[in-house]
């Protein structure tokens, strides 16, 4: 099986299990899905590194919390406890708009994985973009919290 076929299984998996019908990537190996009418998921296939990459541009971040904002956004990328695995960047735009982005193996993914890792990345999504939408507070921001596994600055805390 080619890369671009596994990705296309994977997404046409996704969208039989999820109710959507028949979905597929574009010859250009792209799809854009609306979320509940707030964001969009995009998927992208690499057909040169076998991958999907997914992304879903989460809001803009606002001048006047920028720096509180892309500190909870840099923690939340610690060990990814406050992004279930992916990341969150910012793009070239001005102002930026934060995006949250994963990228998985097609050929080492099964299709009940990547629902799943689809499901944890439109929450996480979801997450963020609430956090976003109310002007992006270190209160609200999901998951950054210090926990037992948390690193500081003389080892291991427990």
């Amino acid at each position: 099986m080619s890369h671009r076929q596994a990705a296309d299984a994977l997404v046409g998996h996704l969208a039989r299990q999820s109710g959507l019908g028949h979905l597929a990537l574009t010859s250009e190996g792209s799809l854009a899905l609306r979320i509940d009418g707030r964001f969009i998921v995009h998927l992208q296939a690499d057909d040169e590194d076998g991958t999907l990459t997914l992304f879903a541009p989460v809001g803009t971040v606002r001048v006047v919390d920028a720096l509180a904002t892309c500190k909870d956004m840099l923690r939340a990328n610690r060990f990814w406890r406050g992004t279930g695995g992916a990341t969150l960047s910012l793009d070239a735009q001005e102002p930026p708009r934060a995006v949250l982005c994963e990228k998985v193996r097609c050929d080492a993914v099964s299709n009940v994985a990547f629902q799943a890792l689809f499901e944890r990345f439109v929450h996480n999504a979801g997450e963020w973009f609430d956090v976003l939408a109310d002007g992006g507070s270190a209160a609200a921001a999901p998951g950054t919290t210090a926990g037992a596994l948390d690193f500081a600055m003389g080892g291991l805390r427990a």
